[in-house]
């Protein structure tokens, strides 16, 4: 059996007021809480914003308004697809066709990272070492990790 309850007619109105308010404040005051100060009004504002039912309410306006406005994975691909087949290549810049292609790429993951990742704590043993003799270090751990992929 649920033991959640609906939201009071003021409590709706909050809801309803808090995305287009600029502040909690302000949509109690439209909601037609009554304050008689704006510290009561804040005490208020903030009372109802702690209701789980007013929060259950605000994420679900918040929740719709994202899957209306976001663009799935999909509707990204289908776009960016559009210019790589567009039907008047002349329509199309050659920028926006090789943006369009990279982006894909990038979102199916098919470019090889090229970084190396180090995390060296710089402690006593390191700090012996002059910055030159650091980065051939370094440029030697590289050749190494190179000529072993050569194999």
């Amino acid at each position: 059996m649920s033991t959640s309850r609906k939201l009071t007619l003021k409590q709706q109105r909050f809801v309803n007021e808090l995305p287009l308010a600029s502040s909690a404040t302000e949509a109690a005051i439209k909601a037609g809480y009554s304050a008689s100060t704006h510290h009561v009004a804040e005490s208020l504002a903030s009372k109802t914003l702690s209701n789980v039912e007013v929060q259950k309410a605000l994420a679900s306006i918040q929740n719709a308004a994202t899957s209306q406005t976001i663009a799935t994975v999909s509707e990204r691909k289908e776009r960016l697809s559009s210019f790589l087949r567009a039907a008047k290549p002349e329509n199309v810049a050659v920028h926006d066709a090789i943006s369009a292609s990279d982006q894909l790429n990038r979102m199916e993951n098919l470019y090889i990272s090229k970084s190396i990742n180090l995390n060296v704590d710089v402690d006593e043993e390191l700090a012996q070492f002059t910055l030159e003799e650091l980065q051939m270090m370094l440029n030697e751990a590289k050749r190494r990790k190179e000529a072993n992929h050569d194999i």
